[in-house]
């Protein structure tokens, strides 16, 4: 089968999405547009046959007939033509030139031919990119400086023809007007191709200054300062550039001259951007699988070694993108990888196994990409050689059975140990440990699988039954631990099907590892994944059904549990922990975890529109289940632990999910020996707040879920304040925001602010919850009560902090938000919480008063939301100025710029366009406002060591409310193309928000949807709901969402996430003590997330298999 070739030059690729071929005649049309996609696809031999059938057809038209010697060119030069040595490669050049030369002479007068400087730069540039590739491939000096020397030559003929076709485009853009009326169409379309033209001419000078400096010998003064002349080429074009394609593709390789002057640093911070970015259009993906490919280049230098990482990211990407491995960036993924392997595999500090694993996976990875064109066939030749011979002095191989056998378990038991290392470089936070540790878990694997693959063939009638059932499950086991989940699902399911009469025992492991595999299989892959799902619910229900008692059928359903809580089906993972029997050593977890579901349930479904929310009877029946599950849970896990036991995180988040509940009830106290709110988080032994406290100067854990993390701390000190409010204690209310502020940071007013921003809107939805139960009077009264409370709070003068006040202000701001929803007055509260703002400012220069200075801009701040919340938005904008002048750069503060403006626009109708405008697009005058559109690229270009929880969310903040400010943009303007225009940019917006986010939260997708369905209401088209599928996502073909955009108040109003995180997993020993290593999936949490699964093609095929019952056992 002819092998699928994809674009030698991304340039070229890049110039396909930017300017296409002048429009063909009527007759050349079709004939081209097949071409056209032949070309696009990567299918370069196929059209280069189809090109010569064209031209030996009498029937061709004339026109085509005439282009076919230019089209041969271009596929020769840029497409490769199969081409896979460097001599090929040469001779391929020299080819294209002589269609080149031929076209021109036959057809002097043809349009194309004003292109053929270009075309002849980028022979020359491909000319002199192979000479360079063997120059850096020879071990001869002589040889490489005349390779060297020849690939100068011809770089310099190609930058004298560059260099004066930047200046010829360039004169010929601007030739035209500024502006150019909507009606001159011609006239537009001829200045946005000769834009291209210049745009392009200035790629291809910059990428030209790179190749140079590669003709020089690497160190060398003269390759440096070449380097650094091509690195500001690259610069001075994203710079020009940075919305576009373009931009990103100088901007890559701005961040490739950083790598090669040494600056790895800043090169993989550029890297990093250009992955991140959300675009996912061929032209992106082919730009980010080269951002990948120079990343691992970083990655794999001396400096760094960090071989570990390189081997997990291009693994992974070989496992997404196999259909891109043999693209010039997929090869030099490959070798990259290679070059990872070899040198785990030759650190004398690793065992036997691990390094001869490493080596025999660098071999074969080698002899790949040994049979691959490019500049690394030569170089994986020789590795391929070198490893033959590294690998021919190593070890025998077992020659029965029980020898095989041996080897393996022998591994599996060192695989257990890895695995008990890598759990605790997890809960301490050490990511690169982890990553090493993982590698040895993947090498295991490997060496396992073979050994065990070796045992099931040696087997003979003598070979006990039950040895021969271990076997079968360890190799299960083996392709667990290389991450081929389904692979191990396979087996493992097969064999608790089929071979149960072997052993029981191992049967029911069996099944117990095939729901971890598929339970991996869904944790790495994407949400909603049915196939794996059913496949796991019907090995679950099997366990279930076959050995109801045993202990591996509790943990079937708390692993069926976790699956549907994964997946927010609440009630169904509720559903199954409640199935968990007393007497099951899960059964405390399961209820903890079945009343964390009930509870998940009912905040979602409380927070619902009126139309769509269940009855208050449901609700309340959610509500009661919660309580039940979560105080038998707690009360069976406490009574298992002795006073002086650490309090586990489980017990911690059911007894904080039953201190929220209390609190909505009203129960501070608990009567007649019920604990309430009070007494579950603060009573000893066991008490929440005291598992949540660390010590001074002890760090926070980072994962969410554990109970010292600040996530979990900050919410447990929420819900105690929330309680002292209740019973109006102001003394310990204070203390309590003291404990607050600790957990925040004195010196991050930022974190501190968004905490109690948090609690106003947790109050804001307990008061939803009364209402939607039925409950409005009490929720009105409770409000009341919250009033009072804060009203005698900020009468005291005397011993107000910095953090009372603040606690205050938002507190006040939540209440407003709840009056403003329930239809009531909101603007006293708004304006009390302004006034405490003004107190704490008019405080600011008070000795000792604001715990850092950076203090003062976050109260700023909040003062302008509070302004522009009460409409006075001259006073807001006013306190913006200032803040503007003095932090441009400040996201937060750019943010409520563009709130600012989006709300004061849409106030004043048709007027307010303009202001609405700024909201969008920004405004240069000084203060400069970025608008919604670039504070969303400033915050996708963050480096990855500023990308911080709270700069994600107002990431998605602000892809929200720029579709929603475009939206009402489309409600001001008149005419009919414009209100079109400003509503392909919002469903731009909410399409870009779907592409960049692999996990959608409920609330967001529910905010997203809204807005869609305002886009699809006001573009008089059917509402559907939006595609959570990225492939889904159709754009209408016209639009060409420029600029920048925003939101409504209402459809941009945030709905924060529930305070809840996922139940714990549980965790129990293993009744075969021969595959413990299987006990990594159970405890503690699936610890393989890093490595995906097959392609989709392999997931079908498993899957056609699977349901026509086909599945055969591997021995």
């Amino acid at each position: 089968m002819r092998r699928r070739e994809k674009f030698g030059f991304q340039l070229a690729f890049v110039a396909m999405a930017i300017c296409l071929c002048a429009p063909a005649s009527d007759a050349a049309e079709p004939h081209l547009k097949f071409l056209s996609g032949l070309k696009e696809r990567g299918y370069f031999n196929t059209a280069l046959e189809y090109l010569q059938t064209l031209e030996n057809d009498p029937a061709t038209p004339a026109d085509v007939r005439t282009v076919v010697p230019y089209e041969r060119a271009q596929i020769l030069i840029h497409g490769g033509g199969g081409a896979v040595s460097l001599e090929e490669q040469r001779a391929q050049l020299d080819l294209a030139e002589t269609n080149l030369d031929r076209f021109i002479k036959a057809a002097p007068t043809h349009p194309y031919v004003a292109r053929a400087n270009a075309d002849r730069a980028d022979l020359l540039k491909r000319r002199a990119q192979v000479d360079v590739w063997d120059a850096d491939a020879s071990s001869q000096p002589a040889q490489q400086r005349e390779l060297q020397t020849r690939a100068r030559t011809f770089l310099t003929q190609a930058q004298a023809i560059i260099g004066a076709a930047v200046t010829q485009h360039e004169k010929a853009f601007k030739e035209f007007p500024t502006f150019i009326p909507e009606s001159e169409k011609e006239r537009r379309a001829a200045r946005d191709e000769a834009a291209d033209r210049y745009m392009l001419a200035q790629l291809d000078a910059a990428e030209i200054a790179y190749w140079h400096a590669r003709t020089f010998p690497a160190g060398s003064d003269e390759r440096k300062k070449a380097l650094t002349a091509a690195r500001a080429a690259f610069e001075t074009v994203a710079q020009k550039y940075t919305q576009g394609v373009a931009g990103v593709y100088a901007h890559l390789w701005e961040g490739k001259c950083f790598e090669e002057l040494g600056e790895a640093g800043k090169a993989l911070g550029i890297y990093k951007q250009v992955l991140d970015h959300e675009d996912n259009q061929s032209v992106m993906l082919s730009l980010k699988d080269t951002a990948l490919h120079f990343r691992l280049v970083c990655l794999n230098t001396d400096q760094r070694k960090d071989y570990g990482v390189v081997i997990d990211e291009a693994e992974g990407w070989l496992r997404q993108n196999p259909g891109r491995a043999s693209t010039p960036s997929g090869i030099g993924i490959q070798w990259e990888l290679c070059r990872a392997l070899e040198s785990l595999g030759n650190e004398r500090t690793r065992s036997e196994t691990q390094r001869r694993a490493d080596l025999s996976q660098a071999m074969e990875r080698a002899r790949t990409v040994s049979r691959l064109g490019g500049e690394h066939k030569a170089q994986a030749a020789r590795m391929v050689q070198r490893l033959t011979v590294a690998l021919d002095r190593k070890g025998a191989v077992p020659r029965d059975f029980e020898g095989a056998y041996a080897a393996g378990s022998a591994i599996v038991e060192e695989a257990g140990k890895s695995g008990d290392a890598y759990r605790t470089a997890v809960a301490n936070g050490d990511t690169k440990a982890s990553a090493e540790i993982m590698r040895t878990l993947r090498a295991s694997g490997d060496e396992a699988a073979k050994m065990f693959t070796l045992a099931l063939s040696l087997r003979t009638p003598r070979t006990e039954p039950e040895k021969s059932a271990t076997a079968r499950l360890q190799l299960a086991y083996a392709r667990f631990l290389q991450g081929r989940y389904l692979d191990c699902a396979v087996i493992a399911d097969h064999q608790m099907r089929t071979y149960a009469g072997e052993s029981q025992d191992v049967a029911r492991e069996a099944g117990f590892l095939a729901m971890s595999a598929l339970d991996a299989a869904l944790a790495s892959g994407p949400r909603g994944a049915a196939f794996e799902s059913d496949w796991m619910r019907s090995i679950g229900e099997h366990m279930i059904a076959k050995w109801p008692e045993s202990d591996r059928s509790h943990e079937a359903k708390m692993l069926l549990g976790r699956s549907a809580w994964n997946q927010q089906q609440f009630l169904e993972a509720a559903k199954w922990w409640t199935a968990v029997p007393p007497a099951a050593s899960q059964f405390a977890t399961a209820q903890i975890s079945a009343g964390q579901a009930y509870w998940k349930r009912y905040v979602e479904a409380s927070q619902m529109p009126a139309a769509e929310r269940p009855s208050s009877e449901e609700l309340n029946g959610w509500k009661s289940q919660a309580v039940k599950a979560l105080e038998r849970g707690v009360a069976q896990r406490q009574s298992s632990l002795s006073s002086s036991a650490a309090t586990p995180d489980d017990l911690v988040l059911g007894k904080l999910v039953l201190a929220q509940i209390r609190n909505l009830d009203g129960q501070y106290n608990g009567p007649g020996g019920r604990d309430g709110a009070i007494e579950l988080l603060t009573k000893a032994p066991h008490s929440v707040i005291a598992a949540v406290t660390v010590e001074e100067g002890e760090a926070r854990p980072a994962d969410g879920s554990k109970a010292k993390s600040a996530k979990v701390a900050s919410f447990a000190y929420q819900q105690l304040l929330r309680s002292y409010v209740g019973i109006r204690d102001l003394k310990a209310a204070r203390d309590v925001m003291q404990k607050l502020e600790l957990v925040a940071g004195s010196d991050n007013p930022q974190a501190l602010t968004a905490i109690y921003v948090e609690f106003g809107r947790e109050l804001q939805r307990e008061f939803n919850q009364l209402r939607a139960i039925g409950q409005s009077e009490r929720a009105t009264k409770t409000r009341e009560a919250f009033e009072d409370f804060l009203n005698d709070l900020a009468a005291r003068s005397e011993g107000q902090s910095l953090t009372s006040l603040l606690w205050i202000a938002e507190t006040y701001a939540g209440l407003a938000d709840d009056a403003r929803n329930s239809s009531e007055n909101s603007q006293t509260y708004v304006q009390k919480s302004a006034e405490i703002y003004s107190r704490i400012l008019s405080r600011a220069d008070e000795p000792g008063f604001l715990p850092s200075p950076t203090y003062k801009v976050a109260i700023r701040l909040n003062l302008a939301v509070n302004q522009r919340r009460q409409k006075d938005f001259t006073a807001a904008e006013q306190t913006l100025n200032g803040l503007l002048t003095e932090n441009a750069s400040a996201p937060d503060i750019q943010a409520e710029a563009a709130t600012l403006y989006q709300e004061w626009g849409i106030s004043e109708g048709a007027e307010g366009q303009t202001k609405v405008l700024i909201a969008l697009s920004g405004r240069r005058a000084p203060p400069e406002v970025w608008g919604w559109s670039k504070l969303i690229q400033r915050l996708q270009r963050e480096p990855p060591a500023r990308r911080t929880e709270a700069l994600n969310r107002l990431l998605i903040d602000a892809r929200a409310n720029h579709a929603a400010a475009a939206i009402a943009m489309a409600g001001l303007v008149a005419a009919p193309q414009d209100k079109k225009h400003h509503l392909d940019v919002a469903r731009h917006a909410v399409f870009s928000f779907i592409r960049s986010t692999p996990e959608v939260s409920a609330e967001d997708y529910d905010r997203f949807n809204r807005l869609y369905a305002s886009i699809l209401k006001d573009s008089q088209q059917p509402v559907t709901p939006l595609p959570r599928d990225p492939a889904k996502l159709v754009q209408p073909a016209t639009s060409s969402p420029v600029a920048a955009t925003a939101s409504s108040a209402e459809t941009a109003r945030q709905t924060p996430a529930t305070a809840l995180v996922p139940p714990v997993k549980s965790g129990s020993a293993l009744l075969v003590p021969l595959i413990i290593g299987v006990g990594l999936a159970a405890a503690g949490g699936m610890v393989f997330y890093w490595y995906k699964q097959q392609s989709e093609k392999r997931r079908r095929r498993l899957e056609r298999r699977r349901s026509a019952g086909t599945s055969k056992s591997p021995a």
